[in-house]
């Protein structure tokens, strides 16, 4: 209730007052709450006395414990302040940490795209060498012509889309039985052979060649790439 309460009458089995010459029970008890200047209570001030004490006394102790009450709350403050100040810095060594992993990752992960680049870089290489040194030629396991570089188109006299209307057997043919030959292929065998080349005009190329399933990620074969060389 925040009042200073004065006891004239002390119960006989209240607290006793004790020394090394004996104990005896007090004749009066103060007890003053400690209020700081916001009007909070930050404990409570207890006296015993063998004495009577006067009114000017009572004021005194009152005015120590408001005193005492600033103190107190001053020092809840500050360790207050030294908790936050001790979480914001382990908040902050926590995030250089995190910035740290941050950086790191980023890190791996730009050598990973540099990495990925290069092999790209290189692919793309290979793949124009492949395209300058090689007819190339891909289709599906309907016979239907997908994918044909220049070098093969102007072997053949075509247009691409002229091409993608002809069979494979209307282009490429080969020694062997082509139900044969689509069997080996579906079951995922490169085939390496003699092959004619069917012109537009209806000439004929003879090529040494190589035919190669292309797999899926399952490893199931759905197209096969047709490279060769004349001979």
């Amino acid at each position: 209730e925040k009042d200073t309460i004065y006891l004239r009458e002390v119960p006989k089995d209240y607290i006793k007052i004790t020394s090394g010459l004996g104990e005896a029970l007090p004749t009066s008890v103060l007890v003053v709450p400690l209020k700081d200047d916001k009007g909070g209570v930050q404990g409570v001030l207890e006296l015993a006395s063998f004495n009577k004490l006067e009114s000017e006394e009572i004021g005194f102790v009152e005015r120590i414990a408001e005193t005492l009450a600033i103190a107190l709350a001053s020092a809840k403050g500050l360790e207050k302040t030294n908790n936050l100040l001790r979480d914001t810095q382990l908040l902050t060594e926590q995030m250089r940490s995190q910035e740290e992993e941050m950086k790191q990752n980023m890190e791996e992960l730009t050598a990973t795209q540099e990495e990925m680049m290069r092999k790209q870089s290189e692919s793309k290489m290979l793949l124009d060498s492949l395209d300058t040194s090689f007819f190339i030629l891909e289709f599906n396991f309907e016979n239907q012509i997908t994918r044909a570089n220049e070098k093969i188109l102007q072997l053949l006299g075509f247009e691409f889309a002229e091409l993608s209307f002809n069979s494979v057997h209307d282009i490429i043919r080969t020694s062997d039985n082509d139900i044969i030959l689509e069997k080996k292929l579906f079951g995922g065998k490169p085939l390496e052979d003699d092959f004619l080349v069917i012109r537009k005009d209806g000439t004929r190329t003879k090529v040494n060649g190589h035919l190669i399933p292309i797999k899926n990620q399952a490893g199931v074969a759905g197209k096969v790439l047709f490279m060769a060389r004349p001979h």
